[in-house]
């Protein structure tokens, strides 16, 4: 689920080619969003997520709320960030054309360039896309972003048993990884639409890709591999379940956070992995 850095030139050669019409979707997008921003207008900003959306900034402590968004990007702007930039570098129609991948570099008047992800998701009635996952590399300071959660009027519920949950899940996946069972790794853990962004965040794989990608790690020195979820939220519809967490392994002891999306819409109706990001906020090595 999370392999080292050291996997950068892996991951290159799983790199795609951006699709020209979903590029050009959210590139339009991003520049209306900055210039939002960089012009102090922070509703205008909140209208591009969706009422389920959230960022997960630098730090990765927290999934702040499509009802906090607009002031978050208020404090961020208080705090210095000006000149907002986000120029699309890779995106890429998933879910038969519903939803977009995208990556990209952002820069700031604090920032000279760093990578961020973002999920957007199709509206079934307006065709219009707005963002549901937006993992960024602005940050806040903490005691500001612990202010912000504190005002906030969304709170997690039973996250206590989601964690229980995770911990479950992750153990599952663990055990499987570590004794190199890729194969039933893929069938239990991961769904067969999954997408994962590998940690040099330079590419989308898909399912295809997924269990190469893991091989190439454990033979690369990614072994005994633990995973600790920390932070939960589970969706309205309950079929979706975020999960942020640390890794740690042998290639990289000091760990690495996570974020991983389970949908469990299967079948067996057991929560699986349809979005796995292997490296958020900022990466220890």
């Amino acid at each position: 689920m999370k392999i080292s850095c050291i996997l950068v030139l892996l991951a290159l050669a799983c790199s795609v080619v951006a699709d020209p019409t979903a590029l050009a979707i959210v590139q339009k997008k991003q520049i209306a969003k900055c210039e939002a921003y960089n012009n102090k207008d922070f509703g205008e900003v909140s209208d591009y997520y969706s009422a389920s959306g959230f960022i997960i900034p630098a730090i990765a402590d927290a999934f702040v709320f499509e009802d906090q968004i607009s002031g978050y990007f208020q404090i961020i702007y208080a705090l210095g960030i000006r000149d907002l930039a986000l120029n699309s570098t890779t995106a890429e129609f998933v879910g038969n054309g519903n939803v977009i991948l995208e990556l990209g570099t952002m820069t700031n008047s604090r920032d000279a360039g760093s990578i961020y992800f973002t999920r957007w998701d199709k509206d079934p009635d307006t065709g219009d896309f707005s963002i549901v996952t937006d993992i960024n590399d602005i940050g806040l300071p903490e005691e500001a972003l612990a202010q912000l959660l504190t005002d906030s009027t969304h709170a997690f519920q039973d996250e206590k048993e989601l964690l229980e949950l995770l911990h479950t899940l992750d153990d599952t996946y663990t055990q499987s990884y570590n004794s190199q069972n890729f194969d039933v790794l893929m069938k239990d853990s991961y769904t067969s639409s999954v997408n994962m962004i590998p940690a040099s965040s330079d590419a989308v794989l898909d399912v295809g890709d997924v269990q190469q990608y893991l091989t190439d790690g454990f033979n690369s020195g990614v072994t005994n591999l633990t995973l600790t979820p920390y932070l939960a939220y589970q969706d309205d519809a309950e079929l979706n379940l975020h999960e942020l967490g640390w890794a740690t392994s042998d290639a990289f002891k000091v760990g690495v956070a996570y974020y991983c999306r389970w949908n469990r819409a299967s079948t067996d109706n057991d929560f699986k992995i349809d979005l796995d990001v292997q490296a958020v906020g900022i990466i220890h090595q």
